[in-house]
């Protein structure tokens, strides 16, 4: 298999992150009973596919030394994708992304031209840490909470694109809310494998699993607020009540942590198309 072909599944894994990149597309394209754009859909879509596939990159560019002891077999530690290829990828993204933020900046109105500006500055901290990359490393509840907050202009973004008038509505402020818990409850319950290398420094690591079970448990609570003010609650509260059960169920059960994984991963795709019950 191609060595890129291979990091596109095992790395950006395509299954969920191109659902949840068209979810958030079509949500936010039809907020509020919006018309569906196709050209506000493209440009979402394809924003937020760059910004993703950066994001995957440049984290494991920047974690390979942690993943040649923790993951060794990843496309990366392993030699199959070379660093410098990544970097050379990483680079000619950047002004991909760079000439899109152009393009959509003089095509755009007022509101959307903010959210372009906050995106991109937000996504240059991420990019460079915040410029606190050792404090952030010795708080990693504070660092969460930066990395998760991005899909909060990220989302905003999106529907600023393909309704404007509708950023500050109701049901915008209440699916970018479920927006963040539910990617919140997933990255929580993709690092629950007890049996992995502490150098990775998952939550469960720092904490223990009663505190995680308890910090899952907030963020599925702020998806649930999302969710009711959206008027969606009857189909994401299912979403959120399973991921509770699978959470409690793993306390006596640790080695099947990859359920809840795909249990998160499935909720979160659903929670990212519920704009359209809006």
């Amino acid at each position: 298999m191609d060595p890129w072909i291979d990091y596109f599944f095992s790395r950006f894994k395509p299954f969920i992150s191109l659902f949840v990149i068209t979810g958030i597309s079509v949500s936010a394209s039809t907020l509020d009973l919006s018309e569906l754009s196709p050209l506000s859909f493209i440009a979402c879509f394809l924003f937020l596919f760059l910004v993703v596939f950066l994001l995957r990159l440049n984290n494991d560019v920047r974690d390979i030394a942690k993943d040649e002891i923790a993951h060794p077999t990843r496309p990366l530690p392993s030699g199959n994708v070379g660093k410098k290829d990544c970097l050379f990828i990483i680079k000619y993204l950047k002004v991909f992304l760079v000439t899109l933020f152009v393009l959509l900046f003089i095509s755009t109105p007022l509101k959307t031209k903010f959210m372009l500006i906050l995106t991109g500055g937000y996504l240059w901290l991420i990019l460079n840490d915040f410029y606190a990359h050792g404090f952030l490393k010795r708080n990693l509840l504070l660092k969460s909470i930066c990395t998760q907050g991005f899909i909060v202009p990220l989302a905003f973004l999106a529907i600023s694109i393909s309704s404007p008038d509708y950023l500050i509505s109701k049901s915008s402020l209440a699916y970018v809310l479920l927006l963040f818990g539910a990617f919140f409850t997933y990255d929580i319950c993709r690092k629950l494998d007890p049996y992995g290398h502490p150098i990775s420094l998952a939550y469960i690591h720092y904490w223990g699993y009663l505190p995680v079970f308890w910090l899952a448990v907030l963020t599925l609570l702020i998806s649930a607020i999302g969710a009711y003010f959206l008027g969606a609650a009857m189909v994401l509260w299912l979403c959120e009540i399973c991921i509770f059960i699978l959470l409690t169920y793993l306390f006596n059960h640790p080695k099947k942590f990859k359920v809840i994984d795909i249990a998160a991963a499935l909720s979160l795709i659903i929670h990212s198309w519920s704009g359209v019950l809006s």
